[in-house]
């Protein structure tokens, strides 16, 4: 296996499970070294990544919940009209959410200059 630090992992929220029916809508992706890091000892010191600490990693990025909000907040009206539903369409947090993990303000398609 050759170049792992370039893959890409999808976390399904433990909450729903990973075989259960629609658990796939509860999750989001996350390089590997954020997910599961294969080789741990070659990550900077302080580094954080979902299958270590969960509260670091949350107090960090947020919560699972939080990140698939934000995931689902960055899809397009036309894939979510395909889907069929929308797991937060109606969480009134979910544009603060985004902004403050990603930079990123959905309701003007600007990018956010960090402080």
């Amino acid at each position: 296996m050759e170049n792992t630090e370039l893959w890409c992992g999808f976390h399904h929220d433990p909450d729903y499970g990973s075989r259960r029916q629609f658990a796939h809508f509860h999750g989001y992706s996350l390089c590997a070294a954020c997910h599961q890091p294969v080789e741990r000892s070659k990550l900077p010191e302080g580094h954080v990544y979902r299958h270590g600490k969960d509260w670091e990693f949350f107090e960090r990025y947020g919560s699972d919940a939080e990140l698939c909000a934000v995931t689902w907040g960055l899809l397009p009206d036309s894939v979510i009209e395909k889907i069929g539903f929308s797991l937060i369409r109606e969480w009134p947090l979910l544009d603060e959410v985004i902004k403050q993990a990603i930079g990123f303000d959905p309701q003007t398609g600007e990018i956010i200059q960090a402080a």
